[in-house]
Parts: C-alpha cells; sequence; structure tokens
C-alpha cells in the first residue's frame, strides 16, 4: 500500500458545500491525504473540486459564478473556514470601483456593527429590492440620518457598506489558509494543455502587436479564462533550463571556491591521514566533464590517471579531487531529481526516452529508432500532459504539493491510467492529493482502496 501517506495527516479533515446547485449537501471526509472521488460525467465532481481549489487559492470571482449556500472546511488541530455565498460577492462586489461619497462616509463612521448587522439581515431576508429599499430607508431614518437622498441611492449605500463589512470578516477569517497550506496548490484542470496551432495564433498576435501597436497583442490564457491551461511545452522547457543552469553554476561556483582553498592549502603540509579517499572513477569524470575549459584536457587526463592509480600519495591533488567530489555531492539533489523526471517519463513514452548526460548536464528527448533528438513538442497529446505533470512535480526541487487532479485519465492509455497515480504518490513530493474521475482504471492499482463512489457523500 501507499507507505508514505499511511503515516501522514490529511491536512484537510472535512470539506462541506452547503446548497451545491441549490439541492445538494456535499460532505466529505479525509481519513488518509488520498482520495480518488469516482463519479459519472454531469455528476458535479469537477465542481466540487472547482469549490476547494478556488477556496484554497482564494479565487472568489470565480467561486461566486458557482452556485452554493455555504462552504466549510475542516483543517487539522480543530482548525476551520467557514463562509457563506453573500460573503464571497461582498469580497468580489467590493474589488469594483465605487464612489465613496459623503452619506458613505457617514455611515461608515456612525453605524455600530449592532446597525450593521441589522441591516445584513434585511439585504438577505428573501424580499424584493424594493422590500430590502423600504426597510433599509426606514431603519436609517429612525437612527436620525436625514440625507435628503433618493431611496436607491441609500439602499446602493447601505449595500456597500454592508459588503465592505461582510467582506473584512472574512478576510479576517482568511488567514488561516497562511497558517495551514504549507504545500503548493497544483491544479490539474480537464483541459490543460492546448496544442501547437494554438501557440502559432499567439506568436503570430504577438509579432503583429509588436509591428503595429495598434493592435493588441491576444492573451490566449486570458481569451480562454481557465485555470492551469498551458500553450504548448514552455512551461516544461524552462523548467528543465532551470535545474540545468543551477547545476552548471554552482560547478563554476564551486570551482572558483576550490581553487581558492587550494591557493591556502599549498601554503602548509596536508598530511596523507586527513582526509579518507575512496574515489569514484565515474563520478570524478562526471565533474571534470561539467568543468568544460575551467581544467585542460591534459590536465584533466592527469588527474583521472592519478585517482585510479590506487597510489594516493599526493596530499595536493587527494585535496583537489575530494573538494571535486564535495561539489558534485552538493549537486546531488538536483541529480536525483531530474534522474526521477526521467525514469518515471521514460515509463509513458512510447518509441522515444529521456536522456539525461550528467557530464554535459543535458536532458533531452531521443528516438529509439535513429537516436535523433526529438522536440518536446513532438510527443503525442497524453506524452504531453505526463511530461508536463512530473516536470512540475520533480522538477521544482524545494516544493511540495497539494494535488487536485480533475479527470486526470484524459489523453491516456489504460495502461498509463493504471499507473499514474501510484508513481505521483511514490514521488515524495504530494502532501495531499484528491483526484475526480469516471475512469475505474485510475484506482486499478495500489490505491483502490482511496477510491470512493461521490454519491457516498451528497447528504
Amino acid at each position: 500500500m501507499f507507505f508514505f501517506f499511511k503515516f501522514k495527516e490529511p491536512f484537510i479533515r472535512k470539506f462541506s458545500i452547503t446548497g451545491l446547485y441549490g439541492y445538494k449537501n456535499i460532505e466529505m471526509t479525509f481519513n488518509d491525504p488520498v482520495k480518488i472521488l469516482v463519479g459519472e460525467n454531469g455528476s458535479g465532481k469537477t465542481t466540487i473540486l472547482n469549490c476547494l481549489y478556488y477556496t484554497l487559492k482564494q479565487k472568489f470571482d470565480s467561486l461566486s459564478k458557482i452556485r452554493f449556500s455555504r462552504i466549510k472546511i475542516e483543517f487539522n488541530h480543530e482548525k476551520f473556514l467557514e463562509f457563506g455565498k453573500e460573503e464571497i460577492e461582498a469580497i468580489v462586489e467590493r474589488e469594483k470601483d465605487f464612489q465613496n461619497t459623503p452619506f458613505y462616509r457617514s455611515i461608515s463612521q456612525q453605524l455600530t456593527p449592532k446597525d450593521i448587522a441589522e441591516l445584513q439581515r434585511i439585504i438577505y431576508s428573501g424580499k424584493s429590492e424594493l422590500e430590502q429599499t423600504k426597510l433599509i430607508v426606514s431603519y436609517i431614518r429612525k437612527l436620525g440620518f436625514n440625507f435628503k437622498s433618493p431611496s436607491f441611492y441609500i439602499y446602493n449605500n447601505v449595500k456597500r457598506l454592508v459588503h465592505e463589512y461582510m467582506a473584512i470578516s472574512l478576510e479576517h477569517r482568511l488567514e488561516i489558509l497562511d497558517d495551514v497550506l504549507k504545500s503548493d496548490i497544483f491544479y490539474y484542470p480537464t483541459y490543460r494543455r492546448i496544442e501547437s496551432a494554438l501557440v502559432n495564433f499567439q506568436e503570430i498576435s504577438k509579432k503583429l502587436s509588436e509591428i503595429n501597436p495598434f493592435i493588441e497583442k491576444i492573451d490566449l490564457s486570458k481569451l480562454f479564462n481557465s485555470d492551469g491551461i498551458q500553450f504548448g511545452m514552455d512551461d516544461v522547457k524552462k523548467r528543465i533550463d532551470n535545474v540545468t543552469d543551477i547545476i552548471y553554476q554552482t560547478t563554476m561556483d564551486g570551482f572558483s571556491s576550490i581553487m581558492g582553498d587550494m591557493l591556502s592549502q599549498l601554503s602548509k603540509t596536508i598530511k596523507s591521514d586527513e582526509i579518507k579517499y575512496n574515489f569514484d572513477k565515474k563520478l570524478i569524470q562526471i565533474i571534470l566533464d561539467r568543468l568544460n575549459d575551467k581544467i585542460k584536457p591534459a590536465d584533466k587526463e592527469s588527474i583521472m590517471a592519478y585517482a585510479t592509480s590506487g597510489k594516493l600519495n599526493n596530499p595536493n591533488l587527494n585535496f583537489l579531487i575530494a573538494k571535486l567530489v564535495s561539489l558534485y555531492e552538493e549537486q546531488k539533489q538536483y541529480d536525483k531529481a531530474i534522474k526521477c523526471f526521467r525514469d518515471t517519463c521514460n515509463h509513458y513514452l512510447n518509441d522515444k526516452k529521456f536522456v539525461y548526460n550528467e557530464s554535459s548536464i543535458d536532458l533531452y528527448v531521443e528516438s529509439h529508432f535513429n537516436n535523433e533528438r526529438l522536440d518536446l513538442e513532438c510527443l503525442s497529446s497524453g506524452e504531453k500532459q505526463i511530461v508536463s505533470l512530473f516536470a512540475k512535480l520533480y522538477l521544482e526541487i524545494d516544493k511540495s504539493f497539494i494535488m487536485l487532479l480533475d479527470e486526470p485519465e484524459l489523453s491516456l492509455s489504460v495502461t498509463w491510467q493504471e499507473r499514474l497515480m501510484p508513481d505521483i504518490v511514490h514521488s515524495n513530493k504530494c502532501d495531499f492529493l484528491l483526484a475526480v474521475t469516471h475512469s475505474p482504471f485510475i484506482f486499478n492499482n495500489e490505491l483502490e482502496e482511496c477510491a470512493q463512489s461521490l454519491s457516498d457523500f451528497i447528504k
């Protein structure tokens, strides 16, 4: 079974949605930090996932478009967050332009919290806007406000003030998310990667805007207005480049530091028993290759010959080689991440594979047929999904993730579906995982006991 998760507490204990679509109540409990929700198309599983994601990421404009009454999340250590739909709408409304009128300033300074609560009760009483307006104007007049203003003007200002108080109240409660969210949220939506044709469209748009400043560049991510959508494979390429650049730069910086240490060591005698030497020929060759022209080829050969001779009687050379080995060890977490990414992806790739040349710090895709390098754009749709997912998991080195996966089976063969979730879990980069699916193959593996029908949580 998934031993890593078995010893971890889920950071969410319960997630509840009241009045989803106006008639559904959802109450999900989490005993383990992984759950697979199973439901047919149209069952609402994507909407439930989105409610959780929009809440955790505080994307209230998107959340406000979903029909619900209340949402509650219970975290570890008896912490919880609860709010109503009207509070979300208050925050969204607050972000719109609003003229700070004399009447608004007056009521904001003089109304008490008790008054605000009563006005809020009227606004959300379910009465018509006309009835609300009459009640609010009457209440305001009784408090001694004698502004000679139209009723709708008074109503709009009071409603704005009530929304402001509601927004402030919710913002204070939202501070709990800063305490409980220790991992990045990895949201994997249904429509997640746009193919190259649209990428070309975006490039054309960019070039046109450069030629003619009166032509506005089209931002496809805004056009589609969807979280998690990526265009082409540029994001994956950047992650690969970031990690390999770190290895290269730390190699160069480390070698400069080693040279400084060597100069100080030459001024004193190093005893041969000060350091224990057990040199790995392959490892030394890798680090020497990474140094490129920092060391002359002839000197590299001499160092390799000495390191493998078995006669380690030169203290200064011993010191240099030991430092080079130490430099490699400092980079090990990056090399390990690349190798894990490579090995995991290669389980899925057909007729091709990822190759990692440690010596040249080069990671690329290679064809099985002729060993030709392939661009990431040449991958199939399913291969791109896999590569992009594990690139984020493995190549964002210092991050762990809360993973929210919407129908991860899309574009994947049955075999790939069966191994995907265990591979995610065994990456040890995932602190919490909630996936929604209608495919039985997603949990036809060691995570079967984590799968549960969505209908079990509908109250």
